[in-house]
């Protein structure tokens, strides 16, 4: 739930609490293939992945990736929840509409990137 309580105490040798809880949150990752409309790998494009709530993301706004020589791009370390991830061919202001994507905690999601027509 993104609640934070922090509580001090010292547990003896052997000893045992059962009135707490730890939940760890792990973080997301989104990786694929940027492609052309007809599915040709584009190697050196850019990718954008930005919140699609409308609302700042916990440890983000946007991030950036860069596909490598045969098109591959990963957005590595991710907070869980819906996002924007959309393409361009060069950094300007020319992105694709992109894709809504959906990341629960942990998720290694793999999609590609359409650009073009």
């Amino acid at each position: 739930t993104g609640a934070v309580v922090s509580d001090s105490f010292t547990l003896a040798p052997g000893g045992s609490r059962d009135d707490l809880a730890l939940v760890v949150e792990s973080r997301a990752r989104v990786h694929g293939t940027v492609r052309t409309a007809h599915g040709r790998p584009l190697p050196g494009a850019f990718v954008r992945l930005e919140s699609a709530d409308g609302e700042r993301a916990s440890s983000m706004t946007k991030r950036y990736a860069l596909a490598d020589r045969i098109g591959r791009f990963v957005v590595p370390d991710v907070d869980s929840g819906r996002f924007r991830l959309a393409g361009s061919l060069d950094d300007d202001e020319t992105w694709n509409a992109g894709s809504i994507i959906e990341l629960p905690p942990g998720t290694d999601l793999e999609c590609d990137v359409r650009i073009g027509r």
